[in-house]
């Protein structure tokens, strides 16, 4: 990641990798601000525009790699992502994760294990609102 640079989405401040803030949406600061589904704190949907079930579709959020069955064990939960092993090993997410997965079960396996402990339910859920 040495070289890249991100601006939060939040803070709108402009961080690298030296920084150590390594989400790339969200500094450490403002993502902390997040709920325990990674919406931000103070967030107020006004009206559900569209649900989308994700089902088992399991993406990581590092590479965009589609992992079904036995592609991948392992893997990292980083606030609300979800990053493969080949992810975390590259970039060193394993020393700054929230939730170092189990190497002993599928990435896939392992999200929707995540899945179903934050929302009750193994299946992704996209919801979509206005916020006005």
């Amino acid at each position: 990641m040495s070289g890249i640079e991100w601006t939060c989405c939040e803070c709108e401040n402009k961080y690298t990798a030296s920084t150590g803030d390594v989400d790339e949406r969200m500094c450490d600061e403002c993502l902390n601000h997040e709920d325990e589904f990674g919406k931000p704190l103070g967030f107020e949907p006004k009206e559900l525009i569209k649900e989308i079930n994700l089902g088992n579709e399991v993406i990581c959020d590092g590479c965009n790699g589609p992992y079904d069955d036995d592609k991948m064990d392992g893997g990292v939960i980083m606030g609300s992502g979800a990053y493969c092993q080949q992810c975390a090993d590259k970039y060193n997410y394993e020393s700054t994760a929230d939730e170092v997965m189990d190497k002993n079960k599928t990435f896939q396996q392992n999200v929707l294990d995540f899945r179903k402990r934050m929302t009750g339910s193994s299946d992704g859920i996209m919801r979509i609102y206005t916020m006005e």
